[in-house]
């Protein structure tokens, strides 16, 4: 029977392998980051799937820091998309994590939270009592989608994917 031996040499190489490892990751996970959209490219994608638009920015006049906001629902009304642009990412990071913070306070048990976090973007997703929810920030540009039905997720995720959000 063959012994094999660990030497020096194998610890270090081990240790110089892990090391790389956790290094690559890190510089991965932290250079994470999108593109974001704008509201005539929500418009269209949303138009072209037969959804509703309605540009809401009035409703937000003594706001500041939005821009414009726009919204988009199906024919049947069974949810909607609000989209933001505001005018830095600073306004849009203190809104997402404004309400961040609503949705976190709905959790129950038996609850479904999902975070994702980039260099200019984070994305939190819950789901709760059978209904789906979503806020996300990329740089000066929020999506959200208020309390809906999960039966409705689907459609929320393919226009979210035809979006790139």
């Amino acid at each position: 029977m063959v012994k094999s031996e660990v030497t020096p040499v194998t610890k270090i190489t081990k240790l110089t392998a892990l090391f790389l490892a956790v290094f690559f990751m890190t510089s991965v996970l932290t250079s994470c980051k999108k593109t974001p959209s704008d509201t005539k490219n929500f418009s269209k994608i949303a138009s072209s799937m037969g959804y509703d638009v309605l540009d809401i920015s009035n409703q937000y006049t003594n706001a500041e820091s939005i821009k414009v906001a726009t919204v988009a629902a199906p024919k049947s009304r069974k949810f909607q998309i609000e989209f933001y642009e505001l005018t830095d990412m600073e306004s849009a990071i203190k809104i997402y994590f404004a309400q961040s913070d609503i949705l976190e306070s709905l959790k129950t048990s038996g609850a479904s939270s999902e975070v994702t976090n980039g260099r200019n973007y984070a994305k939190r997703i819950l789901t709760v009592n059978g209904q789906y929810m979503l806020i996300e920030y990329i740089e000066n540009t929020i999506i959200y989608i208020p309390p809906t039905d999960v039966e409705n997720q689907k459609d929320v995720e393919k226009f979210l994917e035809k979006f790139k959000y």
